[in-house]
């Protein structure tokens, strides 16, 4: 992590605004930490850095939920529930690079800062920030995966990698000039709360995207919706996380075999979104009424887009900073 970053992290335990951490007994290379203690004088908490990456999660979190996601990229690094080339979730990563941009940026102005909530294997997140070397982004995820992506992304200079928790983030308000966060919220205890804890660290006048599951009879496609949360819901049961990732991911290939008949890169990819159907303890889906409410309570414009299925986005009113303070 660059030692800039200390400027707008937060301890996640006390949130003492006024208190910036303090770093020591640290390992540091052209401005750059690799390993260390950062902490926390307000409450004497202490969070270690280790390959760069501070730990800054906290908290009794389901050790189920966590080994879900970091199993799950995992698996996909080792290729066992790979897709193709650089596809992710059916899409080309370079695609959904070029989508999220646009959409965050259309305008064309150029942000200083970028904050992807739940990066995952960060392959997004490096994708953008190579697109956009100017840009500083940060990649938070709760997963032990985040340490891999430190190391796999090492020289892509502009990304800090944080292990946070998007419903309690270890930053400060109001800092990021755009945020987005793509099929996370909805796999936490509570979507509304992870939402607006995300919500609170977007400046006025910066946008917010969101993907969610939805409702299938608001979809384009309420046949594949359908299909996808029955596998969950009637085949595993809404139980599928009780069992060993590998044992998972063998399971939905054997049952996924006849979809081959359709090409070998749809059978890997419909394998590995059913994966992250099936592999976490917590999955929510909601209406598009539901969400345009949670942008509105948060203080955002009446400029709430449905972009796509489960896909929203819209822009911090500029008198929230006003309303905060």
């Amino acid at each position: 992590m660059r030692t800039g970053i200390l400027d707008i992290l937060l301890c996640p335990r006390c949130k003492t605004g006024n208190l910036r951490l303090r770093l020591g007994n640290s390992s540091i290379s052209n401005g750059r930490v690799e390993t260390g203690v950062l902490y926390c004088d307000g409450c004497d908490s202490c969070y270690d850095i280790r390959n760069g990456v501070p730990d800054l999660l906290i908290g009794a979190h389901s050790p189920s939920v966590q080994n879900a996601f970091s199993q799950q990229w995992k698996l996909r690094h080792e290729g066992i529930i790979a897709e193709d080339g650089e596809a992710l979730y059916f899409f080309s990563v370079s695609t959904r690079a070029m989508q999220i941009w646009s959409t965050l940026f259309p305008s064309g102005k150029s942000p200083e800062l970028v904050l992807d909530a739940g990066c995952g294997t960060g392959d997004l997140t490096a994708e953008l920030a190579n697109r956009h070397s100017q840009v500083q982004f940060v990649g938070m995820d709760f997963s032990e995966t985040i340490y891999e992506n430190a190391r796999k992304h090492a020289e892509t200079t502009n990304i800090d990698w944080i292990r946070g928790d998007v419903s309690n983030p270890p930053f400060k308000k109001m800092v990021f000039d755009g945020v987005y966060s793509s099929g996370v919220l909805h796999h936490t205890s509570n979507s509304r709360q992870a939402f607006g804890a995300v919500s609170n660290l977007i400046k006025s006048e910066a946008r917010f995207f969101v993907w969610l599951y939805p409702l299938p009879h608001e979809t384009r496609n309420p046949r594949y919706w359908s299909f996808y949360y029955r596998v969950r819901d009637w085949l595993f049961l809404g139980i599928g996380h009780h069992l060993p990732p590998r044992l998972l991911a063998t399971v939905l290939r054997v049952f996924l075999l006849p979809t081959l008949l359709r090409g070998r890169a749809f059978y890997n990819s419909l394998t590995f979104v059913l994966f992250d159907d099936v592999a976490p303890k917590y999955q929510y889906r909601h209406s598009k009424s539901e969400v345009e409410t949670w942008y509105r309570e948060e203080n955002f414009r009446e400029d709430f887009q449905v972009l796509w299925d489960g896909a929203y986005v819209a822009t911090k009113n500029i008198a929230a900073e006003a309303r905060s303070e």
